[in-house]
Parts: C-alpha cells; sequence; structure tokens
C-alpha cells in the first residue's frame, strides 16, 4: 500500500536527530500511528507504543 508523504515526516526526522525521544499526540485515526512505524523502519530506530493493546479494537 503507498502511504502517503506528511509535512511531519521531516519536521520528526529532525526532531529525532536532536533528541532521544520524540512524542507525537494528536487526534485519533490520523496515522500518527503508521506515521512512526513508517519512520522507524526507513531509520532502523526503535518505536514504542504506551497503548494499552487490550484496549485496541480492529475496525
Amino acid at each position: 500500500m503507498k502511504s502517503i508523504i506528511r509535512h511531519a515526516e521531516k519536521t520528526i526526522i529532525r526532531i529525532a536527530s536532536e533528541y532521544p525521544s520524540v512524542l507525537v499526540t494528536g487526534a485519533r485515526r490520523t496515522g500518527k500511528t503508521t506515521l512512526l512505524k513508517k519512520i522507524t523502519e526507513q531509520k532502523s530506530v526503535p518505536y514504542l507504543s504506551f497503548d494499552d493493546p487490550a484496549e485496541r479494537t480492529e475496525f
């Protein structure tokens, strides 16, 4: 599946190069997790989510 190129991607990558961690927040179902997983796969850096897997539901 082709992903949307988001303006925030370059900013997140730049900030992540300056700080040991980055927090991305926002409204539900706007692509935050997808964006971060894409970036962390490309850069081979760890991805950590504080979401409770028991509360996650797939639509």
